[in-house]
């Protein structure tokens, strides 16, 4: 790992926001982009590009939280870009998983829950994410939460100047 890169791990790597979040990634000189697939055949030139700029394409199924041991070991910026209502235990086992390795931030999905199948003023996706940033914020590892759109946008501003992070979240407690 070339230590002059911060080290970031994107997950759900090959749907289209990982995609996207991954290439946009990949251009800059100062990111060690990693990634994080179920299926690496559903985009195999993205998982040789990342191969090819020196990172790595960790083939795991987040359901199966098990498997999730270690996989932020020398990662520095885990971005999340899960959907489904069955994300949040991925999801915290990857934030247990940093904890233990020492990563310095988090941007989890907000596609956590399906919203196709909820009606306005359904409070089930709602709660969904906050008890992910519950637990979040319990622990050292920094969040970040963002509407979909904005998130390729922000992210690398948010990588080169930590301090930005407080204006964008919706609670002071993230500071």
């Amino acid at each position: 790992m070339n230590s002059n890169k911060l080290s970031v791990l994107i997950v759900g790597a090959t749907g289209k926001l990982g995609t996207r979040i991954t290439k946009h990634c990949l251009e800059s000189s100062k990111l060690l982009v990693n990634i994080l697939v179920r299926n690496p055949d559903k985009n195999i030139p993205l998982c040789e590009q990342v191969k090819q700029a020196g990172g790595k394409v960790i083939k795991v199924d987040v359901k199966e939280t098990e498997t999730l041991k270690d996989v932020t070991k020398g990662i520095h910026t885990l971005i999340s870009t899960l959907d489904g209502e069955d994300t949040l235990p991925g999801q915290l086992a990857l934030l247990e998983d940093g904890v233990k390795n020492g990563l310095k931030r988090f941007v989890p999905s907000e596609f956590i829950v399906n919203y196709k199948e909820y009606k306005v003023g359904d409070s089930f996706a709602y709660d969904v994410i906050l008890q992910f940033r519950e637990k979040l914020e319990k622990t050292p590892v920094k969040g970040l939460h963002v509407f979909p759109g904005l998130i390729t946008e922000i992210f690398m501003d948010w990588i080169y100047k930590p301090g930005l992070h407080q204006y964008l979240t919706r609670s002071r407690s993230w500071r």
